[in-house]
């Protein structure tokens, strides 16, 4: 799994960062007013036989779960409730929704995304091929598309580089064995990480089945997104293929707690797969309240055609991507000659204020 950005700083920054938000994961659904999830009973019991079910069973089965999320379309709406104080120290909030499509297909190096605001006219799509990556917009005032940005580059090396939003992407369609985009394994085996907790029992609020609780707090660097000292909690399901129910995190130094819960579809290859995906967030120190939704249709094959994938699609002539990136080299070397011009005045003054040696 590829984890390593998660802890190094260069991590994803989601619109909920955006927004001054985030999430956390609970046991039981017990409720605060923010709508996040509490955690209770906690222990330090670390049942060695239960992380050798975890490994034995569990890892097989995210491995599949992985692998099923590589090549598919999948459309979802996303719904969010934000609630703040403004700078008049009154509550506000307000309510956003957009429907999202993906469609990765990483066999051939494509890759596109789209997201368009509901009842606003504003569409954008980010697309990958083999040779170039870009992203195109709609406006209402526009209905033809306009190029917004774009670079060449290796279609295999560029997959592996995920925007902002594309990986947020991914975590969602991950969600069953992601816990706030970190991988539950990483709970049990990542170095950055120290198992608290890990048992099992019976959930009440769901027949009396089994769960397995997981804990674990998190020890490595403070990232764009992970505010450390952290800790992270995750519910499993071992007779739903040892799938997340609930899960989240605490953010111990910043009074922010997240949470998230997951229901299920069957997916491609009868695997299941995530169908109803909440995110709540409580902020305590900011006074931030936020509620995201994701509902997500099932997946199918990503099957669409190479055009798509290309600007002449978007009635964009490619050599629009060679002028831009001209542009922006030019953009940037200027900007580089002007910092140097700067050192070199700066390197001056300072020696001329040098007193002469004795």
């Amino acid at each position: 799994m590829r984890t390593k950005s998660l802890y190094s700083g260069a991590a994803w920054r989601p619109r909920v960062l955006l927004l001054g938000a985030y999430i956390m994961l609970a046991y039981v659904q017990v409720t605060t007013a923010a709508g996040v999830l509490e955690p209770v009973e906690r222990t330090s019991e670390v049942d060695e036989s239960v992380l050798t079910r975890i490994r034995h069973e569990a890892y097989p089965a995210w491995e599949r779960a992985e692998a099923a999320t590589k090549n598919l379309e999948v459309k979802w709406t996303e719904h969010e409730d934000y609630s703040y104080i403004d700078e008049g120290g009154q509550r506000a909030s307000r309510s956003l929704e957009w429907i999202e499509t993906i469609c990765w297909d990483p066999r051939n190096s494509r890759r596109l995304t789209e997201v368009a605001g509901v009842g606003t006219g504003h569409k954008t799509r980010r697309v990958l091929n083999k040779e170039y990556r870009f992203l195109v917009y709609q406006t209402p005032e526009a209905a033809l598309w306009s190029l917004g940005e774009g670079r060449r580059g290796g279609g295999a090396r560029e997959f592996k580089t995920f925007e902002p939003f594309e990986a947020e992407h991914e975590w969602i369609l991950q969600s069953s064995f992601r816990v706030i985009g970190v991988p539950v394994r990483d709970l049990i085996d990542a170095p950055v990480f120290t198992l608290l907790e890990a048992r099992s029992m019976r959930d009440s609020t769901s027949s009396n089945e089994e769960a397995v609780i997981l804990r674990s707090r998190y020890n490595g660097p403070k990232t764009e997104w992970i505010l450390g000292p952290a800790e992270y909690w995750a519910l499993l399901r071992p007779q739903d293929a040892w799938f997340i129910d609930r899960g989240g995190v605490d953010f111990l130094s910043e009074q922010n707690r997240q949470s998230q819960t997951v229901s299920y579809q069957t997916g491609l290859g009868g695997l299941p797969f995530p169908e109803l995906l909440t995110y709540d967030t409580a902020q305590v120190k900011a006074d931030v309240k936020l509620h995201r939704t994701y509902k997500l249709a099932p997946p199918n094959d990503c099957n669409r055609s190479d055009d798509e994938f290309r600007l002449e699609y978007y009635g964009i002539p490619e050599a629009a991507l060679d002028s831009r990136s001209a542009w922006s080299a030019l953009v940037l070397w200027a900007l580089g000659l002007v910092t140097l011009v700067l050192i070199y005045l700066a390197v001056r003054r300072v020696s001329q204020r040098r007193p002469p040696d004795v």
